[in-house]
């Protein structure tokens, strides 16, 4: 959708991986001109695919915390590609809100990951005892 709409466009690329949005689009009239730029909306579209196949080929145990680690980690080198304007957050200075997010994300998912473990562990040797 954000690819057919012209939103969450990336910079411009001089090399054969841009791709150029027709006249009156977001990236046109952001840039003013027909310019090749990074195709973001398609990388994460296929990241996210790729992500869905690997997790259902290979069947880990914590699919939630495997998907969400891997997608902060994309996101926040998609977000070095991207040129749209997405805002504010904590006045960051050189992070997109997005880099923050995900920052916070992968910090949460790493605390809550080895937590979340133990207890399901001793949850299941409370209910197997009996």
């Amino acid at each position: 959708g954000c690819f057919f709409a012209g939103c969450c466009f990336g910079k411009p690329v001089n090399n054969g991986n841009g791709v150029i949005f027709p006249e009156n689009s977001i990236p046109y009239l952001h840039y003013h001109a027909f310019v090749k730029i990074y195709p973001t909306q398609i990388y994460e579209a296929i990241f996210a695919l790729t992500m869905y196949t690997a997790i259902m080929y290979f069947k880990p145990k914590d699919k939630f915390y495997i998907y969400l680690l891997a997608y902060s980690v994309f996101r926040f080198f998609l977000e070095f590609l991207r040129a749209d304007d997405r805002g504010e957050i904590l006045n960051q200075l050189f992070f997109t809100p997005s880099q923050v997010l995900s920052i916070f994300m992968f910090l949460t998912i790493l605390i809550c990951w080895p937590i979340t473990r133990v207890k399901k562990d001793k949850f299941l040797k409370l209910i197997t005892s009996n």
